[in-house]
């Protein structure tokens, strides 16, 4: 299969550009027409831009199914939503339950991503319908600050004060069969030191989130390994000139990847544009934090055990008066838009906060995140306005236009 087009790989820009597939794999980029084998598909994006596909590290839900609905069909959903702003891979991401809840809704994750370990099943093959690839876990509290739990659940938080949270944590990873790419947790936790060297000795990046940590806290946890810092700036105390707190910690050390919920509600595009400018492009993560509700119409739903109101393009905790945002009904490509447009980052700077840096992050360079013969095939392809014109993943193509 060759793509025609305007490739962001994203370090560079060729225009006009060809892409060779084969198999699941890319094989050639070049600048030059690269002649097609007989019987092989050529698709011509004529101005369209074709980059690599986006990684989604932070997903609860969307199109009115949930994370925490621990099915196969309510995750194929969320796949197959997520496909369409252009995600070849993401993280379904649990919000804080009761210990028996959670380690049920990790096995059924376990066992969802087993069976795409295993391959298409033969309906799959021969259907045009392609969904993203699930490529572990992050799993959001319950080590969380009951001062910041935003729209967590404060009784699963409360229910793990008197357990033994190095158990809690072991058996989390057992049921996820180590499919935890993600924990996210409040450095100022009274276990913290010791959760955070668990997670680390099992290859889980530690992210700083829904905290009240100090800045001498939150240097601590990153010098402890953290690299990561969840939905900056938001379920963080703001930044004080005599108490900098952990957004400043986070910012400062060019260690740590920055995830942005780029909706334009959760952060203002300013804010973006500053964590462009001291942190620089490579460590810029756009998420989008969705919800059940993405893709839906307003009205009232669930978010684990809590309800919610999804109202335009915000979604807030019910009985908050609109104070305690929940999530948000982004998509990947609408935030690489807002980046664009309002943020003052480049297409090259947004599209590797969408795909390269977030492959880092989950040490999957080698094999995703930019347009390098040899690397998966997961591409997307975006058209006026930054709609998804087509997807290819793992070598597979479907057009979101019907049109070849």
């Amino acid at each position: 299969m060759i793509l025609h087009g305007t490739l962001y790989t994203p370090y560079t820009t060729i225009r006009p550009g060809w892409l060779q597939i084969e198999g699941t794999r890319i094989a050639r980029v070049s600048s030059t027409p690269i002649m097609p084998h007989p019987e092989e598909e050529v698709w011509e994006f004529s101005d369209a831009i074709i980059a690599p596909g986006f990684i989604n590290l932070h997903v609860h839900g969307g199109a009115g199914a949930d994370v925490m609905d621990a099915t196969p069909e309510a995750l194929t959903t969320i796949a197959r939503h997520q496909l369409h702003q252009g995600v070849t891979t993401f993280l379904p991401t649990t919000v804080s339950a009761g210990r028996k809840t959670l380690c049920h809704v990790l096995a059924v994750l376990q066992a969802y991503c087993a069976s795409q370990a295993h391959g298409a099943s033969a309906e799959e093959e021969h259907s045009a319908r392609l969904i993203a690839h699930v490529a572990g876990i992050h799993v959001e509290g319950p080590f969380l600050s009951l001062d910041k739990k935003g729209a967590q659940s404060e009784r699963s938080i409360r229910s793990y004060d008197e357990v033994q949270t190095l158990d809690a944590l072991m058996e989390f990873i057992a049921s996820a069969g180590d499919q935890i790419r993600i924990l996210t947790l409040a450095p100022e936790h009274r276990d913290a030191e010791c959760l955070i060297r668990l997670a680390i000795e099992h290859g889980i990046t530690v992210g700083l989130g829904h905290s009240i940590a100090s800045f001498e806290h939150a240097q601590e946890a990153i010098s402890s390994g953290v690299r990561y810092a969840t939905h900056t700036f938001n379920a963080m105390p703001p930044v004080h000139h005599r108490q900098p707190g952990l957004v400043t910690a986070v910012l400062l050390d060019d260690r740590v990847y920055a995830e942005l919920i780029a909706d334009g509600i959760h952060l203002h595009p300013a804010i973006c544009q500053l964590v462009l400018k001291v942190k620089g492009e490579d460590r810029s993560v756009l998420v989008t934090d969705a919800v059940r509700c993405a893709g839906m119409p307003d009205g009232e739903y669930r978010l684990g055990d809590l309800p919610i109101i999804k109202s335009g393009n915000a979604v807030f905790l019910r009985d908050t008066s609109g104070d305690t945002l929940a999530g948000s009904v982004l998509s990947m490509n609408r935030g690489i838009e807002l980046l664009v447009r309002q943020g003052q980052y480049t297409l090259q700077q947004a599209l590797k906060a969408a795909s390269t840096n977030p492959a880092h992050v989950l040490r999957i360079e080698e094999q995703k995140g930019s347009l390098t013969p040899g690397k998966d095939a997961d591409i997307v392809v975006l058209g006026e306005d930054f709609r998804v014109n087509a997807v290819v993943v793992q070598g597979r193509i479907e057009s979101m236009e019907n049109r070849h």
